[in-house]
């Protein structure tokens, strides 16, 4: 399966594998005879970093317009004089109409 363009941009590069191996080579006691399990553990440790990064900024950007959104609407939903989303709902004039 194909990676798409944005999948292909985060992911680590070569270069970052590489450091990040030789970091968990050093800590664990630079052993002899591991380095594509050490390559492996960098390259997934990284690509998980990443997806968390990318979560972080997702749920950043739903946070601040979810903020946005109540900033505009809220006033509104207030001045209606209705508790909960559901009587302000019912008290909507297109409905009442039903």
């Amino acid at each position: 399966m194909n990676a798409t363009p944005r999948q292909q941009t985060n992911s680590p590069t070569a270069q970052e594998i590489a450091v990040c191996a030789y970091a968990i080579w050093e800590k664990e006691g630079r052993p002899n005879g591991r380095a594509v399990e050490h390559w492996l553990q960098a390259q997934a440790q990284l690509e998980v970093d990443r997806q968390e990064d990318s979560l972080r900024s997702v749920n950043e950007a739903i946070t601040a317009a979810l903020a946005e959104h109540k900033a505009r609407h809220l006033p509104v939903f207030r001045k209606s004089g209705a508790k909960t989303v559901g009587q302000r709902c019912l008290r909507s004039p297109a409905l009442l109409a039903k």
